[in-house]
């Protein structure tokens, strides 16, 4: 009831909500983030105002908004829970915090064929075999996230993706359209540590625009002694575009291409072929290797 002098009014029906905060760290340039809860008011302005001076652009699956100087413009208007977000910073670092209604983990997604750019709908852990029901598994093929991804590959998750978390957006590819639920059932609130994905000698700029390359050194055919903790460094030119760590076995090596930001300049376009290198920490020394099977480059597209 509205207020009113001297006016008595006898509430009927009170429910008690709980809440949950969720806060999302975010990196210099592009971050692929989702939200799990947002308030009632999730229109962009309200959602990003404590990160608006830092805050570039948005993009989403099929719409975004741009920073013009403090006004938002663009098709998107609000955040929804369903979807994943691009979030591109002009910061080192900063935290975007939202605080909703608990997350729905049994949350519906209606896929479509081809890539979808989705949520994860819920706080904790799961790994990508688990978080994908066995009934509808071979009909996803790849997952994407940020500088990382997971394939199937002969009936076998691979890949530096190894689990989905909250607060995390996914490109997941479908071959048919499908209802697609997560499979929550093994959610953990810990995470696995994770290794071998960064170096600074071989550093490059998050691109929204990225492509996998799946690859082995065990099947190197030369006399190069290739040992596990050896980097595989992708080139587009003389510029370095992407760069994973080899610990043995299948690995997906990022490939960043030119998104129209300056930072992502001489980056791959489509129908380049990146070239590779493997730095030799034995030998402290950067080898040339090659293969037929390269394929030209492709945003959000995964190779083998």
């Amino acid at each position: 009831f509205s207020w009113a002098n001297f006016d008595l009014n006898m509430i009927n029906y009170i429910q008690a909500v709980e809440y949950v905060e969720l806060s999302i760290p975010l990196h210099y340039e592009n971050n692929l983030i989702s939200f799990y809860t947002l308030p009632e008011n999730a229109q962009v302005p309200n959602i990003i105002s404590d990160i608006e001076n830092n805050l570039v652009a948005i993009v989403g699956e099929s719409a975004s908004a741009q920073n013009n100087n403090g006004i938002w413009e663009g098709s998107l208007i609000e955040f929804d829970t369903y979807s994943g977000y691009w979030l591109r910073m002009n910061s080192e670092s900063d935290v975007i915090s939202v605080t909703g209604p608990p997350p729905d983990p049994n949350k519906i997604y209606e896929l479509h064929t081809g890539l979808n750019l989705i949520s994860f709908p819920t706080s904790g852990f799961v790994s990508i075999p688990d978080g994908i029901d066995d009934s509808i598994e071979n009909e996803i093929p790849f997952v994407i996230g940020e500088s990382k991804a997971a394939a199937q590959l002969n009936g076998e998750w691979v890949g530096s993706l190894t689990e989905f978390e909250g607060g995390r957006g996914y490109w997941i590819n479908s071959n048919i359209d499908l209802d697609f639920q997560y499979n929550t059932e093994n959610i953990s609130f810990s995470r696995k540590a994770n290794s071998g994905f960064f170096n600074e000698l071989f550093s490059f700029n998050q691109s929204k625009n990225q492509a996998f390359y799946f690859m082995n050194l065990e099947d190197l055919v030369s006399d190069i002694d290739v040992i596990k903790g050896d980097w595989i460094i992708a080139y587009n030119g003389d510029v370095i575009v992407g760069a994973r760590q080899w610990n043995g076995g299948i690995i997906d090596v990022p490939v960043m291409g030119y998104d129209g930001d300056f930072n992502t300049a001489g980056y791959c376009s489509d129908g380049d072929i990146p070239d590779f290198k493997i730095y030799s920490s034995k030998n402290n020394q950067l080898l040339e290797i090659s293969s037929n099977y390269l394929t030209a480059y492709i945003p959000n597209s995964i190779n083998y």
